[in-house]
């Protein structure tokens, strides 16, 4: 309802927005914060002028934390893997990750939480078991032949999984 459905009747709001705005106007306000309404109707006819006066609150809305994107299963690759896919219900504050990222293989357990803002309650944290599986580590050895006598040649390791080459990795004759 607005002041001119009625006529001689005045709507006016007053008040504070949780972020410090103050508010004055003839329209609602759409900020969580603090305000009063004053109506006023003003003498006419048969009857005479009179004013009332509410205070009300809008309250903070729920936020809530979507985690059906998240995945939650990678393989090692032996690089740095980013974990995302959350999803916030408003754009007041962003999401954080207690773990951002992933590596090694292995069993993660990752919270993610957002604050409170001016028009949001903070949301109920998720927490979430990320896994990272080793890898299969796909190589050849190749080595030259030599001569009797000669020193031996290293065998070399060729890499064709397309990931690192192990650290640390010995190759040996058997």
């Amino acid at each position: 309802m607005t002041g001119a459905d009625i006529v001689g009747l005045t709507l006016s709001y007053t008040g504070t927005a949780n972020d410090g705005t103050m508010w004055s106007s003839n329209t609602a306000p759409e900020k969580a914060g603090s305000y009063t309404l004053t109506v006023t109707v003003t003498k006419a006819g048969n009857y005479t002028g009179e004013s009332a006066s509410v205070s009300f609150t809008i309250a903070r809305a729920d936020a809530e934390i979507d985690v059906s994107e998240v995945q939650t299963e990678y393989t090692y690759t032996g690089y740095e893997q980013t974990i995302t896919g959350a999803a916030l219900n408003h754009t007041e504050t962003v999401l954080q990750y207690s773990i951002a990222s992933v590596t090694n293989a292995g069993t993660y357990y990752v919270t993610i939480s957002a604050a409170q803002t001016n028009n949001y309650h903070a949301p109920e944290d998720k927490l979430l078991t990320i896994t990272v599986k080793k890898a299969d580590y796909t190589f050849y050895v190749e080595a030259n032949n030599w001569t009797y006598g000669d020193t031996a040649i290293v065998p070399e390791l060729i890499n064709i999984s397309g990931m690192p080459t192990p650290e640390g990795y010995t190759v040996t004759y058997v």
